[in-house]
């Protein structure tokens, strides 16, 4: 489980809230309160996000041949 620290939702497994903490711990979560979630990977110094739920369709990362190489020179 997890929990937000600034409005205190808590969280399952399942990326769905079991708990608003203002509504009191009695009150039934809507369905609609869930988190979605996307594939991420870190490459060329970049964050890429993929903004599917189908994560077995991730794209080749878009990115210039001759810059693939020495991207960044560190100092």
């Amino acid at each position: 489980e997890a929990q937000c620290p600034f409005h205190g939702f808590q969280y399952d497994k399942d990326d769905l809230v079991k708990l608003i903490p203002a509504n009191g711990s009695s009150s039934p979560v809507p369905q609609r309160y869930h988190v979605n979630s996307y594939h991420a990977q870190e490459a060329y110094g970049f964050i890429w996000v993929f903004w599917s739920d189908q994560t077995s369709a991730v794209p080749e990362l878009p990115f210039f041949e001759e810059l693939k190489e020495n991207f960044f020179i560190q100092s």
